[in-house]
């Protein structure tokens, strides 16, 4: 668990800059996007390799879920594993219990 809490939005809870601004588009969507749409409409300036290395990374991490329709090798599409309210409350809760341990 990473918090520091000198940095704003979601960078406070140990996501990387590139993390967060894919993270920030993932919750802000109604329904799940492809790595092109991720990169279409969040990319930052940054190569598509790297928003698809992020999303897989964020996969990984149990940030993301990936999921491909039957049939398709590749086109898959990336969605919050849970509501951004409900991740920051766990993250909080995590700082809190640290906190806890060391008083």
């Amino acid at each position: 668990m990473k918090f520091y809490p000198d940095k704003d939005g979601l960078e406070r809870y140990g996501l990387g800059p590139t993390e967060s601004l894919i993270m920030e588009y993932l919750w802000s969507c109604t329904s799940p996007r492809t790595l092109s749409q991720v990169f279409e409409c969040r990319h930052g300036g940054r190569a598509k390799t790297t928003i698809n290395t992020t999303l897989v990374r964020l996969t990984k991490k149990g940030l993301l879920v990936y999921e491909r329709p039957a049939g398709y090798t590749h086109y898959g599409h990336y969605r919050p594993a849970e509501p951004r309210q409900a991740w920051e409350a766990r993250q909080l809760a995590a700082v809190r219990a640290a906190l806890e341990e060391m008083t």
